[in-house]
């Protein structure tokens, strides 16, 4: 163990500084920098960075697309003073080449000497200890608010496995852990703090502005007051995974031999469970400590920082990312890096002394039952849509269908999502079909002239216009969908201020631009679940066959593809996103492929795991004596085995990836402006608290789309699990 811990710490040297170096050049490279920007600022074309997610400034400002407004130093310097221009880049530290200011950059953060922000005229050590205790407090809150949720309940459940307790809180639990947090943390605004309803909590801050003022008593209440809203949404986030963790943990060691012997001897339920299963089934529990705070420190408090105006590390590295504050950016990462790798490792050392086998290529015993193929082939095979199927392939579908909740959830999110593939028959500013002088036309399917329906103009016909309506109505007939508007439709004839509240013609009313809110759900639905289909099956493709490749090799390829993930890891998405957004519009397929560079990794542990396992199996052993070429034994033999845990895992992984594209939407570095978009409609419920339905409509939709999908996910774990009689 020593070894393994010397040659870690060894480690994180190279990897911080790969990290950290790669960084550099990203963000150096990014158009709209610091001068960039003061030059936009004094030409009058700058913009709030936080506009859009708080509410503030124009309603159509896009918070992406507020660094791209300086387009680089080149264009934007035009028109002033070279020697003004100069002083500039003098200021900022640019009139010097890169690898100098990397140089002078890593010399200075040996001493944790970040230097000044560029905006604030503040050192930024100082900047960043003022901000580390609210993070701090908000993590260690929400973290010891997650334990002290999930253990008892996670202990209760499995003391009452299978009963209807066990159900029921399972089911909400799934609900938590399918929701994230930034969505609980809207729908909590908008119902306790601001909106239409109960105006309970505050806004935004951690304390009161007259905060100094109160006594003791007074300020530790106005503080509890702030943080609860902020906290809250972070707990319902975090303690499903926890919650059965603990139950998991908890009913491996009931079933032990050491139980049953105490309870042959006479020992009442509490001792045995507190006394002699509790310490053995929380050593994996406590061990994720570390991982488990970092998680929710660094990943789930940003946008909850961002959402509730929380002045803590991720708001002021949020504000510094649109702002290009260099000295800011880099010394957030430079801590964020430092402090996850070596909870990382702190984490990694408390499960090597829990279970050594974790890191050990672990031989089983008994190698897994394999079908006979002749007896597959004289067994009676059982049909499905004409296919024939193993009886393998039957009992899984057989424990599928058994979870009730799971299945009917793959029919209803089959039926949504078909439904959603429809959308221009269902919502459109076009009709399905006109009649006309005794012709027939199909607007939905095709594009017509006004000339068409005796205009005079070559131009496309719009339908919804008075004149083209009245000479279709004269002469024929029009048959519209359901929903007359399109996602883009703005309705100029409302008669009453947008965002406008539900009514017969707009059943779920209108968002701030006039837009129909039910067309652009409907439209919105289908491009988040095609955007995370394809981004969960390119990023599977991907993240299996890095996977395999470092579990069936081993050795240095597996040592340098872990160091290569671990620096991957650590590159900025939302910085690439800003780069991209400042030289093209992003769109749906830009925006995959860029989210493709990191999503992959998701599963690469989990297959490495199984090849690490699987490469000393007999059968394997066998095949090589054989001769037969490794390439064949991974794709034919292993990899068939490695799916089965792989498959369990891919309804979350698309549940994750239709979370990533809200929450980018969410921030404005998504889907282009104006796109169908579930995030961008969750945005404006946020900065219209007066417009419940928005924010309310959102939360809804997407915790029922996430929602299928965790309960989709536990069926499909349900089918693969051999205990049940399916493996």
């Amino acid at each position: 163990m020593l070894a393994y811990a010397l040659r870690r710490i060894l480690l994180i040297v190279p990897t911080l500084l790969a990290i950290i170096l790669v960084n550099f050049f990203i963000v150096q490279a990014a158009p709209g920098g610091p001068v960039d920007q003061i030059i936009s600022q004094l030409k009058g074309t700058g913009a709030g960075a936080l506009d859009r997610v708080t509410g503030g400034g124009g309603e159509l400002s896009m918070t992406a697309n507020s660094a791209s407004q300086a387009a680089s130093q080149s264009r934007g310097s035009r028109g002033l003073d070279p020697e003004f221009v100069a002083e500039l880049n003098k200021l900022y530290g640019f009139d010097k080449p890169a690898p100098e200011r990397f140089w002078l950059m890593l010399k200075n953060y040996l001493r944790f000497d970040f230097g000044e922000s560029f905006y604030q005229n503040r050192s930024v050590i100082r900047l960043v200890a003022d901000k580390l205790p609210v993070s701090i407090s908000l993590g260690l809150w929400t973290t010891f608010l997650t334990y002290l949720i999930s253990i008892p309940l996670g202990i209760r459940k499995a003391v009452r496995d299978g009963s209807p307790f066990d159900l029921w809180s399972s089911a909400v639990i799934i609900v938590g852990y399918a929701i994230p947090s930034f969505l609980f943390a809207v729908l909590l605004i908008v119902l306790f703090a601001g909106g239409s309803y109960w105006q309970i909590f505050p806004l935004r801050g951690l304390t009161s502005d007259d905060w100094a003022t109160f006594g003791w008593a007074h300020r530790i209440l106005d503080y509890f007051w702030h943080i609860a809203l902020p906290v809250l949404s972070l707990v319902i986030g975090s303690f499903a995974g926890l919650a059965m963790l603990t139950k998991n943990s908890f009913l491996e060691e009931i079933n032990k031999q050491y139980v049953v012997t105490a309870r042959a001897k006479g020992l009442s339920e509490r001792r045995v469970l507190y006394g002699h299963v509790f310490r053995n089934a929380m050593l994996l529990v406590i061990a994720g400590f570390p991982a488990a705070f970092v998680s929710i420190l660094f990943t789930g408090a940003l946008l909850v920082e961002v959402i509730f105006s929380l002045d803590g590390l991720g708001y002021m590295g949020y504000q510094a990312v649109i702002a290009r504050d260099y000295p800011i950016i880099f010394a957030t990462l430079y801590i964020y890096t430092l402090i996850g790798l070596g909870l990382k490792l702190v984490s990694d050392l408390t499960y090597m002394l829990v279970d050594p086998h974790r890191f050990r290529d672990a031989r089983p015993m008994t190698d897994p039952v394999m079908p006979d193929p002749v007896m597959i082939e004289t067994r009676k095979m059982e049909r499905l849509f004409g296919l024939r199927l193993t009886p393998l392939v039957s009992r899984r579908l057989l424990n599928f269908r058994r979870n009730r909740r799971g299945f009917w959830s793959l029919w209803i999110f089959l039926l949504l999502f078909g439904l959603s593939l429809f959308a221009e028959f269902i919502a459109n500013d076009r009709p399905l079909m006109v009649a006309y002088r005794g012709h027939w036309y199909f607007p939905v399917i095709a594009d017509y002239t006004e000339r068409d329906f005796g205009g005079e103009l070559p131009i496309a016909a719009d339908y919804r216009d008075a004149t083209v309506a009245a000479d279709i109505q004269a002469h024929g007939w029009m048959v519209w969908p359901p929903i007359p508007y399109g996602y883009g439709t703005i309705n100029f004839d409302l008669g009453r201020p947008v965002p406008s509240p539900p009514s017969t013609a707009d059943w779920l009313g209108t968002d701030n631009q006039g837009r129909d809110v039910l067309a652009r759900l409907i439209y919105g639905f289908r491009i988040s679940v095609l955007f995370g289909l394809a981004l969960t099956i390119s990023s599977s493709i991907i993240g299996v066959a890095a996977g395999a490749v470092q579990g069936y090799y081993g050795g240095l390829i597996d040592l340098g593809f872990q160091r290569f993930i671990e620096i991957w890891s650590g590159l900025p998405v939302l910085y690439l996103l800003i780069i991209l957004s400042s030289i093209i519009e992003p769109n749906f397929w830009w925006l995959l492929g860029i989210m493709l560079l990191f999503s992959w990794m998701s599963l690469v542990d989990l297959v490495r795991a199984e090849f690490l396992r699987a490469r000393n199996f007999d059968y394997v052993r066998a095949a090589r004596a054989l001769g037969v070429r490794n390439p064949v034994i991974i794709w034919r033999h292993v990899l068939p085995n490695a799916m089965v845990a792989t498959l369990t895992f891919l309804p979350f992984i698309l549940n994750g990836s239709i979370t990533t594209l809200t929450s980018l939407d969410f921030l404005g570095f998504g889907l282009p402006p104006g796109s169908p978009s579930l995030g961008e409609l969750l945005s404006e419920g946020k900065a219209n608290l007066q417009a419940p339905w928005l924010g309310l409509t959102a939360f809804f939709v997407l915790a029922v789309m996430l929602s299928l999908l965790i309960f989709i996910g536990e069926a499909v774990r349900d089918a693969f699990d051999p205990r049940k009689g399916g493996g």
